[in-house]
């Protein structure tokens, strides 16, 4: 009779340690899961907003590196049609 109580108390902590294994095993394995999503999730936020942060600082620089150029193209014509008018007011006045 007390060898089957020993035997008992055996197995009953052999069942325990094994369950207790198993159960940490479990849990590491799905807190790594659980890890390892948040941190995927995290980075692909973090790059999302970096990229996009780039991207609206090259896009501003481009339209106003356009922007500038389409002025400086204005400016220039306007002022050839300018100097063009004096110019030839100058020349019909100096004809006459």
């Amino acid at each position: 009779m007390q060898n089957l109580m020993q035997n008992l108390r055996q197995n009953l902590m052999q069942n325990l340690r094994q369950n207790l294994m198993q159960n940490l095993r479990q849990n590491l394995r799905q807190n790594l899961r659980q890890n390892l999503m948040q941190n995927l999730m995290q980075n692909l936020r973090q790059n999302l907003m970096q990229n996009l942060r780039q991207n609206l600082r090259k896009n501003h620089m481009q339209n106003l590196r356009k922007n500038l150029m389409q002025n400086l193209r204005k400016n220039l014509m306007q002022n050839l049609r300018q100097n063009l008018r004096q110019n030839l007011r100058q020349n019909c006045n100096m004809d006459l």
